[in-house]
C-alpha cells in the first residue's frame, strides 16, 4: 500500500507515476527490475520514491490495484467481461503477473494486511448485482469473492506448475482464465434470467 505522499499527490501525479510504472513492468520480469532501472523509468530521485513507497513490491502491487479497478471497475466486468483483444502492453504485464514471485502473487490476489485487491474489487461488483437484485439469493458474496481471489492465484499457479511461464503461453493462459470464469463464477452466480452478453 503507497505511503500517505503518494495518496496526497495529485491524481493526474499518481496516474503519471503508475502509467510508467506500467510501462516498466511490460518491458521487464519483476526479478530483473533493479532499483536503478526503476527509479530511471519512473523520472523520479530514489529518495522521492521511497517517499511514496516502500519498496519495488509495493510499486508493484499498488500498480496491479490500480490496474484492476481501472479494467474492471469502469464496466459491469462480470455480467459483461472485456475479452476483447488487448493491447500489447496490456499482454506483457499479465506475463510479469505471471512470473511474479509467488509472495508477490499472494499479495495481490489474497491481499496483504492493508487490503485485499482481488477480492475487494469482485466483492464490490457483486454487491453492486445483488443490490440490482440479479444475484442468486444463496449466494454469499464474501464468500464467492473469496473463491475467485483463491482460484484466481491457483490458476496461476497450476500455469507455473504445467511450464505454462512464456509470453508465447500468455494468449492460452488468458483463454483458459476466461473459459474458466465464464463457465463457472458467471454462470454461478448470476441469476438465469439475468442478462449475460
Amino acid at each position: 500500500m503507497p505511503k500517505n505522499n503518494f495518496e496526497l499527490l495529485s491524481k493526474e501525479k499518481q496516474d503519471a507515476i503508475l502509467s510508467a510504472a506500467k510501462v516498466l513492468f511490460s518491458e521487464h520480469l519483476y526479478d530483473d527490475i533493479s532499483m536503478d532501472i526503476l527509479v530511471k523509468a519512473l523520472a523520479l530521485p530514489i529518495a522521492t520514491f521511497y517517499r511514496y513507497f516502500k519498496d519495488k513490491e509495493d510499486l508493484f502491487i499498488t500498480l496491479l490495484n490500480w490496474r484492476l479497478e481501472r479494467l474492471e471497475s469502469s464496466d459491469d466486468f462480470i455480467r459483461r467481461p472485456q475479452i476483447d483483444e488487448r493491447p500489447a502492453l496490456e499482454r506483457r504485464l499479465e506475463h510479469t503477473i505471471r512470473n511474479a514471485p509467488e509472495d508477490v502473487l499472494k499479495k495481490l490476489y489474497f491481499g496483504s494486511q492493508e487490503k485485499e485487491i482481488t477480492k475487494s474489487v469482485f466483492l464490490k461488483e457483486l454487491l453492486k448485482i445483488k443490490y440490482e437484485g440479479d444475484l442468486r439469493e444463496e449466494i454469499d458474496p464474501d464468500l464467492i469473492a473469496y473463491m475467485y481471489a483463491t482460484t484466481m492465484y491457483n490458476l496461476q499457479m497450476y500455469f507455473r506448475e504445467m511450464g505454462m511461464t512464456s509470453y508465447e503461453d500468455a494468449e492460452l493462459c488468458k483463454k483458459m482464465t476466461i473459459n474458466f470464469y465464464h463457465s463457472f463464477f458467471r454462470h454461478g452466480v448470476l441469476k438465469p434470467n439475468s442478462q449475460i452478453e
